[in-house]
């Protein structure tokens, strides 16, 4: 791993894997003097591999980074695999700040009460820019809580394998739709997959008339790729991204089959 350029914003890294016959370049971002980083991800439900999460702690202490982890979906995980977070990795946890939700984990979406993890020095200012901001999480969340907390792995792993069935049944029926081809993801519970030949089939050129008309014409509502960020130019704006989350199986069922078939006629 060698560095290429550094500056205020950017820093590009070139890799070498021999054994694959490749090189490639990485070019971050940041913010300041810190590096977001959002493993286990919202849209797209994909992981980073212990050696992706360990070439970007290097990066950080090559460069003296803060990270900023984004750890919403940290138990979100259908592998028996044990979860990585960059703050477990050496010289890491002294530069690295956790985000972390219990809204996720124990289906308290929209409840909004979670936790500031990193070291004293910073969380003290997170601790009181909190205070002044918001004054306290409300008393009915924070008893919510802790009604669950001695029930921590019971009702987890009961959500958990719901969240897997409703995942199993919806990959199962978007790979049976002509154009599409999904990969099974091992975290979060969203979907994200190109409809660029479902929007040729259909001849919508246009990605939020596609969503559109596919809301009005089977009751399937999504996200498309516009709703997370500006686009890069050599990205493929014809993504969108489904949740399996606030809805049970029979209902995904109904949905995908309707969706199927308004595609396939």
């Amino acid at each position: 791993m060698k560095a290429l350029l550094s500056d205020s914003q950017y820093i590009s890294y070139l890799y070498n894997f021999p054994k694959k016959g490749y090189l490639f370049t990485v070019t971050f971002k940041t913010v300041g003097m810190e590096t977001i980083l959002d493993n286990y991800q919202n849209p797209t439900g994909a992981s980073s591999s212990i050696a992706e999460i360990e070439a970007i702690a290097n990066i950080c202490i090559d460069n003296d980074l803060w990270v900023l982890s984004d750890e919403a979906y940290y138990e979100i995980r259908y592998s028996h695999k044990p979860p990585i977070s960059i703050a477990s990795f050496p010289g890491m946890k002294e530069r690295t700040v956790i985000l972390y939700t219990f809204s996720k984990r124990f289906a308290m979406t929209g409840w909004r009460v979670g936790a500031s993890i990193g070291p004293k020095k910073i969380v003290k200012h997170i601790a009181k820019l909190n205070i002044n901001d918001e004054s306290c999480t409300n008393h009915f969340i924070q008893c919510a809580l802790a009604s669950v907390m001695d029930k921590v792995d019971e009702d987890a792993k009961s959500i958990l394998n719901k969240l897997k069935g409703r995942r199993d049944i919806c990959v199962k029926l978007l790979n049976s739709i002509r154009g599409l081809s999904l990969l099974t993801p091992d975290s979060t519970f969203y979907l994200y997959l190109n409809v660029g030949e479902l929007m040729e089939n259909k001849n919508i050129k246009d990605l939020e008339k596609f969503r559109i008309n596919a809301l009005k014409n089977t009751g399937v509502a999504f996200c498309t790729r516009s709703h997370f960020g500006s686009l890069n130019t050599r990205q493929d704006e014809n993504y969108i991204r489904l949740a399996y989350s606030g809805i049970n199986s029979e209902a995904i069922k109904d949905g995908l089959i309707s969706f199927k078939n308004w595609i396939e006629n």
